[in-house]
């Protein structure tokens, strides 16, 4: 019995028995990592994704405040209240647009001077 436990064969399929069983203590601790750094991962998006359903919560409920209606019925219908003056007030973008419709219909040497400050 103790020429057995001694024998090479023994020593070397207790020496690759350790090794497996190492590797796979490594493994299994690396694996462990992902799995904790995938939950921290996951846990940022919640509390993100959270604070985005709060935000969209407070639109919503802002959206249903007679002030956010009447600033709807008042800037994009244009609607008034009885004796009000509704002024309206030209975007800087459709004073481009009318410049460029206005054609310069004097001569391109004219446009030209014009350009330069001649």
């Amino acid at each position: 019995m103790t020429k057995l436990i001694y024998h090479p064969l023994i020593a070397i399929l207790v020496t690759i028995l350790a090794i497996f069983t190492v590797f796979s203590l490594l493994k299994r601790t690396q694996k462990t990592e992902v799995s904790t750094q995938n939950i921290e991962n996951l846990e940022n998006e919640v509390k993100i994704m959270s604070g985005e359903v709060m935000d969209l919560e407070e639109k919503i409920i802002e959206t249903e405040s007679e002030e956010y209606k009447e600033k709807i019925v008042r800037n994009e219908l244009l609607l008034q209240k009885p004796g009000e003056i509704v002024v309206q007030l030209p975007d800087a973008q459709t004073e481009k647009e009318v410049i460029i419709e206005k054609k310069d219909e004097s001569k391109p040497i004219e446009q030209w001077i014009k350009l330069f400050n001649f």
